[in-house]
């Protein structure tokens, strides 16, 4: 079997993120919606928050499983990356 997918009209999220990451169902959406966005895109609070149908407060969690996952990455200029397999500690 041959896939052929047009990779703005899917998202792949893998199966030991999925299972395996100990992510909230809260955190693991706005992880496929971050993954969703065009690379580079950005993408400000408010607008995951009503996306989301979420509090601020509930964002600020989901984002800290994102981070302790290794799936999100603050960078120095205070910005976050979204990586689709947990990253190394450096």
């Amino acid at each position: 079997m041959e896939l052929r997918i047009k990779r703005k009209s899917v998202t792949f999220v893998s199966n030991d993120v999925i299972r395996k990451s100990g992510l909230s169902f809260g955190a693991l959406g706005l992880f496929a919606y971050l993954l969703a966005l065009d690379d580079g895109e950005e993408v400000e609070d408010g607008e995951l928050c009503q996306a989301g149908i979420c509090s601020q407060e509930a964002l600020d969690g989901y984002k800290v499983e994102l981070r302790a996952a290794r799936l999100m990455v603050s960078t120095p200029d205070g910005n976050d990356v979204i990586y689709d397999d947990p990253q190394e500690w450096k």
